[in-house]
């Protein structure tokens, strides 16, 4: 039998940086849901461009491809060459011809993280870029209702779909490492290079610490605050049982990256429900402030300083947004919200 539904990406085959990583865990969970799956970097970049060409021949005709942004085919925003440029047209050559169904999965949206520092004739020539690949595909599976939002509003013939949040494959852990002492512990991680002129902002309590982890943390290190403790770099279970002895998650980005997180579900939201960690969220993050407050995991504040109001929090509403993030936990360990979205799109799952 010809297969019908295929998942395509572009990911170095090792983890890198905090928590997991959506391209590789992806393809565990589409392989799972009966998907022929292909990370054509898996070998190096000489046959990533070779395995590319030779997909176009190998997936069968009226087959439905599913590839992450940035991904599968090639990001123009990156790779702007000749060859890069060649490949993607030779994709959408054989997609028509084929009569391929091609979804795309936004992962991230480059173009909006980083045009702060692009040049408007840069961010011109890229934005044309962006739009071509978008429009050759049929639809989108977008995280957050903003995002959905924008891919409906700027690609109006597309489909459109939103789930709630990436789905990982994390340790597991015990709920039992879960802190207890006067002083709550607020976990912050990823890449801190992005958080690093908001993160002296956080407010100072004696009953308040922050757990920073995650790269590029020597300004935390360095820094003379007492209530700023930084674990650097962990992986796997060890990070799994830090974030699991924290009370909160808490979700900061620089001023610089406001306009894309205030659409982008990021993947320290997930780490934080999967570990149990009611998540502390800004306002102004919209997506992720919608999904905090929808499924009722968390805190939403207006500011950083009002952060202590964790310290007079009732007990059974810091339970309730507990007892809230284990029921989507279980999601998450399965694919589930990634399972949700695939059925909107009327494709039958193993």
């Amino acid at each position: 039998m010809k297969e019908k539904h295929w998942y395509i990406t572009s990911a170095y085959p090792k983890k890198e940086g905090t928590a997991s990583d959506f391209y590789l865990d992806n393809l565990e969970f589409f392989k799972s849901f009966g998907f022929k799956t292909v990370n054509t970097l898996k070998h190096g970049h000489l046959v990533m461009i070779l395995k590319e060409i030779f997909l176009l021949f190998r997936i069968p005709n009226k087959t439905t491809i599913i590839t992450t942004w940035p991904g599968y085919p090639r990001q123009l925003l990156v790779l702007n060459g000749l060859s890069n440029k060649l490949r993607f047209n030779l994709f959408s050559f054989f997609k028509k011809y084929k009569r391929w169904r091609y979804i795309i999965i936004p992962i991230d949206l480059p173009l909006q993280q980083f045009s702060y520092r692009l040049r408007q004739k840069t961010i011109i020539k890229q934005g044309n870029l962006e739009r071509s690949i978008f429009n050759c595909a049929d639809g989108f599976l977008c995280a957050g209702v903003e995002l959905e939002r924008y891919f409906k509003e700027n690609y109006p013939s597309k489909e459109a779909f939103r789930f709630d949040m990436y789905d990982q494959i994390l340790p597991e852990y015990s709920l039992n490492d879960r802190n207890k002492a006067n002083k709550k512990k607020i976990a912050i991680i990823g890449n801190l290079s992005r958080m690093t002129d908001e993160l002296f902002n956080l407010p100072k309590h004696e009953e308040i610490q922050y757990i920073f982890l995650g790269p590029n943390g020597e300004k935390i290190a360095r820094s003379n605050r007492k209530d700023f403790i930084y674990l650097g770099v962990l992986f796997g279970t060890e990070l799994v049982r830090e974030l699991a002895e924290c009370n909160f998650g808490l979700i900061i980005y620089s001023h610089f990256h406001e306009k894309y997180v205030s659409r982008a579900i990021v993947g320290k939201l997930t780490s934080y429900v999967y570990t149990s960690l009611p998540v502390i969220c800004l306002s102004k993050y919209k997506s992720m402030s919608e999904l905090v407050i929808r499924l009722d995991i968390g805190l939403v504040i207006n500011d950083l300083s009002e952060i202590n109001v964790i310290l007079a929090l009732p007990q059974e509403k810091y339970r309730l947004w507990m007892v809230n993030c284990i029921n989507e936990r279980r999601k998450i360990l399965t694919g589930g919200h990634y399972k949700e979205a695939l059925q909107k799109l009327g494709i039958e799952l193993a």
